[in-house]
């Protein structure tokens, strides 16, 4: 059963300058989708409220609190955390309603997989989208599958940059996939190290891979089927997760998949299928999801 009926889910419109439907004029911010009121409502960014207290968890959902003491400080900073498109809202439960109508997700991890490695990326002009992925996600987009980052990002906890600071780059991705027509409709980022790094981030945590919190979370929001669902990316920790949470792995041999391919060969650690890049990656998932379809 749904144990939070009254959070309001964070919903990016498509635009990096949302429309405020009363005025007309454009302003930063999210739209937030109120599932007890079956709504849309635009207001501001939010410094986040973390969800039953769990501090060490900035990928749950977050409750927002003085709302109107806090409109102003809203408007001028954000924390990205991720987005529903408009196809996802119509899947969501509601309060008290089971998780029943699961969905394929696809899960890709960020550096090495959907933009260049290029180790700890600090700043937007960092980030270079690998060649193809806008349109490969676009195929996913219009085949209706949930796409959602999993990222470790270790980088806050050693002080490389902020978690205010991954925004523009968050941005940037989304840019850049658009540009391809692709999107994704939701972010994950674990900002935890379990040795390294500065308080409060280097401490254990459940949402770092290869551990499946980040997965767990996307199950508990938008009812992903882990066994049915897809995990693509170019690390052994990827291929980790994705077998403890049940799902297909694919390795693609961008960023330090030559790499992982050796280690998970010497390891014995599955790996479904290995894919040159992004690219393939999204072929074999629609040729495995259209064999699926035919054996039904």
């Amino acid at each position: 059963m749904w144990s939070e009926p009254n959070v309001q889910y964070e919903v990016w419109n498509g635009s990096h300058s949302p429309c405020n439907r009363r005025t007309g004029r454009h302003r930063r911010g999210f739209q937030s989708f109120d599932r007890q009121r079956n709504r849309i409502q635009v207001q501001g960014v939010p410094r986040w409220r973390f969800a039953q207290g769990r501090e060490t968890r900035p990928w749950c959902v977050r409750n927002h609190d003085q709302l109107e003491e806090d409109r102003q400080e809203w408007n001028e900073q954000g924390f990205f955390l991720g987005n529903f498109s408009s196809e996802i809202r119509a899947t969501l439960s509601q309060p008290g309603e089971n998780v029943t109508r699961a969905r394929v997700g696809v899960f890709l991890d960020r550096d090495g997989t959907l933009n260049e490695e290029s180790n700890y990326v600090r700043t937007p002009d960092e980030l270079h989208v690998i060649e193809g992925a806008g349109a490969a996600l676009a195929r996913l987009n219009n085949r209706g599958l949930i796409t959602c980052v999993i990222s470790n990002q270790s980088g806050v906890a050693r002080g490389f940059l902020t978690e205010e600071g991954l925004t523009p780059i968050h941005n940037k991705l989304e840019q850049e996939l658009a540009r391809g027509g692709g999107k994704i409709d939701r972010i994950y980022y674990c900002p935890h190290h379990p040795t390294d790094g500065l308080p409060p981030y280097n401490v254990p945590c459940d949402c770092r891979k290869p551990k499946i919190g980040m997965l767990e979370r996307a199950v508990a929001e938008v009812g992903v089927d882990l066994s049915r669902s897809f995990l693509v990316g170019d690390s052994v920790v990827d291929m980790q997760a994705g077998n403890a949470a049940n799902a297909k792995t694919i390795l693609v041999l961008t960023g330090y998949g030559a790499s992982a391919r050796e280690h998970c060969a010497s390891n014995g650690i599955h790996i479904d299928h290995i894919a040159p890049t992004v690219v393939e990656a999204v072929d074999f998932i629609l040729n495995n999801l259209d064999e699926e379809e035919k054996l039904k």
